[in-house]
């Protein structure tokens, strides 16, 4: 069964140059929207690339809870 959907020129375009030359729209688009098991990602980072990241995580979920605590504050006031 196929269905017709309406989409913007632009949302064509990119679909077209997303898809691979043996592909069909239909088979570009199930491909674009799988979805993935986090043990996909496995492997895409290197070591130290890893280890930035979650420094960086670890960084910004302090930040937050200072951020949190002073409005907590504020609003006790």
């Amino acid at each position: 069964m196929t269905k017709n959907v309406t989409i913007t020129d632009e949302a064509y375009e990119r679909l077209k140059n997303t898809k691979q030359v043996y592909e069909s729209f239909t088979d570009a688009i199930l491909r674009l929207t799988k979805k993935k098991k986090l043990a996909d990602f496995a492997g895409l980072l290197s070591d130290s690339e890893a280890d930035i990241l979650v420094k960086r995580i670890e960084s910004s979920r302090k930040a937050s809870r200072r951020r949190l605590e002073e409005l907590g504050k504020s609003l006790r006031e």
